[in-house]
């Protein structure tokens, strides 16, 4: 259980797509969205730990979201069948190294979803 108090500057990418679904029963429709973002992501890690890896991040990159509708009424005001424009976001995340070259982390933020959870490999 090491303890040094430093700072690392990371840089990487980031591809990430999630799926939502709405239906409603009595108005007989349906929509699904999906969205794809595609990063640069920048982040600092506050280093005091051997296993322990609390880091702050900032991403800019793009958004594409797509859309299917199938119904008998009209569709939502604010649904699009698709669109894609310029997107950044923050978040806060730590990791757990259980070896050296493998981890689990959670982040808490503006990226993909509010909360996300994953694995990470080093090469």
């Amino acid at each position: 259980m090491g303890s040094k108090l430093t700072g690392v500057v990371s840089v990487g990418g980031y591809l990430g797509w999630s799926a939502s679904n709405y239906k409603e029963n009595w108005d007989d429709y349906y929509y699904r969205y999906n969205t794809f973002i595609f990063a640069v992501r920048g982040n600092y890690h506050f280093i005091f730990h051997d296993k322990f890896d609390p880091y702050a991040g900032i991403w800019f990159g793009g958004r594409i979201h797509g859309g299917q509708w199938k119904g008998n009424g009209n569709h939502p005001d604010d649904w699009e069948p698709a669109k894609s424009a310029p997107a950044a976001g923050v978040y806060l995340g730590a990791r757990w190294f259980f070896t050296e070259n493998f981890a689990v982390y959670s982040e808490l933020g503006y990226l993909i979803s509010v909360f996300n959870i994953g694995v990470t490999f080093k090469f």
